[in-house]
This record gives structure tokens, C-alpha cells and sequence, in this order.
């Protein structure tokens, strides 16, 4: 159970550090449901701009 529960933390810091980061607002909203299988996190940013899709190759550091 515990090496979930430590994934599930770095995905959630990785997501609201994209949301601050990237998003352009100053708010995060975090949402989440466990039904005893499945974890669900929804992280939403306040910025009312829709994310763009970058072209990335091997060697750049963010992106994907």
C-alpha cells in the first residue's frame, strides 16, 4: 500500500507544480476520489487559457 501512496504524492506535487508553473493563475483546485481500487487526482488551474501542445524532441527537458 505505502509505494501507491508515495507515487500517488509525486504525481500530485508533479501536476500542481505544472498547474503553478505553467497555468498563469494564482489558484489550484485539487479534486480526488478513491473507491478502494482506483485513485483519481484532478488538478485544475484558475487560468481561464487552454493549454497548447508543444512539439518536443529527445532532448528537451519538459513537455510530455
Amino acid at each position: 500500500m505505502r509505494p501507491c501512496v508515495d507515487v500517488a504524492a509525486l504525481v500530485l506535487t508533479e501536476l500542481v507544480t505544472n498547474a503553478f508553473q505553467h497555468g498563469g493563475g494564482e489558484d489550484v483546485t485539487i479534486t480526488w476520489c478513491a473507491d478502494g481500487t482506483h485513485l483519481t487526482l484532478q488538478v485544475e488551474g484558475s487560468s481561464p487559457v487552454r493549454p497548447v501542445l508543444r512539439t518536443v524532441d529527445e532532448s528537451s527537458e519538459g513537455g510530455r
